[in-house]
């Protein structure tokens, strides 16, 4: 059997093996395969000191400027073929409707409506996630990010994917106003703060019309850094929400389609939950206090999630 001493090791290498959000990327082993032996740049001997400086000018001023040009010209792309070529003119602002015939009327909500997915398309997702690519560096999404859905996402969820996926809710939304607590050291609070500040400069959190409030706590994360946990089951959001089963791949039926030739990967994700937009009905129910943290006991300091959260 394990004993506690082998049982406590394990605990430890795993605590080990987690990645701390802010660990420096070893860029070298991307700048080693660049100039492996094999390669077209092999006849160079590598030398970190000399070499990484030229690597990051490389990724940043030419690779970043390519993958900027070629992410906007797959959007427009998407705006010519999904609205037209004349797109951009449609984009106009609409004068307070007069008493005219029903008719008439018609044709305009219509022509409100094709005009509102243009803006929304272009203004609210499409500039914006373009926007935040192109200032973000090769290794980070340091501006946060935001779904490209227009690129390789099937055309009949696409919607889904620039709105938010519809929730279902079964229940009675909540109204919990309570003040959050926060019981803990001050370093763990300070820790906190940052992480907090990290998704608010990266708008996934934003002032806005609030209805309730979720919870929110921090557990340790390997060895000197913390996870936040975004909780929606105290204010009882979880509760009043529903979602559909879906089919999880087990150990098992995995290995079913596994040769001697099969390759895997452990991959972390970074942001992958707040990367999608939260659908808009449930965005007011998921309000975030953060009066005590920012030190505002008097005033209250609400914001709310327009991302998925965990």
């Amino acid at each position: 059997g394990i004993s506690e001493r082998d049982d406590a090791s394990n605990i430890a290498n795993a605590q080990r093996a987690v990645r701390e959000d802010d660990a420096r990327v070893p860029v070298e082993l991307w700048d080693q395969q660049v100039f492996r032996r094999d390669g077209p740049f092999g006849h160079i001997d590598y030398r970190p000191a000399v070499h990484g400086q030229l690597m990051a000018k490389v990724r940043e001023e030419l690779a970043m400027k390519v993958y900027g040009r070629n992410l906007s010209k797959s959007f427009f792309m998407y705006m010519r073929k999904a609205h037209g070529d004349d797109w951009a003119a449609q984009v106009k602002y609409t004068a307070p409707d007069r008493k005219v015939s029903r008719k008439r009327k018609r044709g305009r909500d219509l022509a409100a409506s094709k005009q509102k997915e243009i803006e929304k398309d272009l203004l609210l997702i499409g500039l914006e996630g373009v926007a935040r690519a192109v200032q973000s560096s090769w290794w980070d999404w340091s501006k946060g990010s935001t779904p490209f859905f227009w690129r390789s996402w099937p055309k009949d969820i696409r919607k889904e994917v620039r709105d938010g996926v519809p929730v279902f809710v079964e229940g009675q939304l909540p109204q919990r106003k309570s003040k959050q607590r926060l019981r803990c050291e001050q370093e763990v609070k300070a820790a906190m703060k940052r992480k907090l500040e990290k998704v608010l400069g990266r708008g996934y959190l934003v002032k806005g019309y609030v209805l309730s409030l979720t919870n929110y706590f921090a557990v340790p994360k390997g060895e000197n850094d913390i996870r936040m946990v975004y909780d929606g089951t105290m204010s009882g959001l979880n509760e009043a929400v529903w979602a559909p089963n879906f089919f999880m791949p087990s150990v098992d039926s995995v290995l079913m389609f596994c040769d001697a030739d099969s390759w895997f990967s452990d991959m972390d994700l970074g942001e992958m939950f707040l990367n999608y937009f939260m659908d808009e009905k449930i965005r007011p129910y998921s309000g975030v206090d953060l009066s005590e943290i920012n030190g505002n006991k008097l005033q209250r300091d609400w914001v709310r999630w327009e991302r998925t959260f965990m």
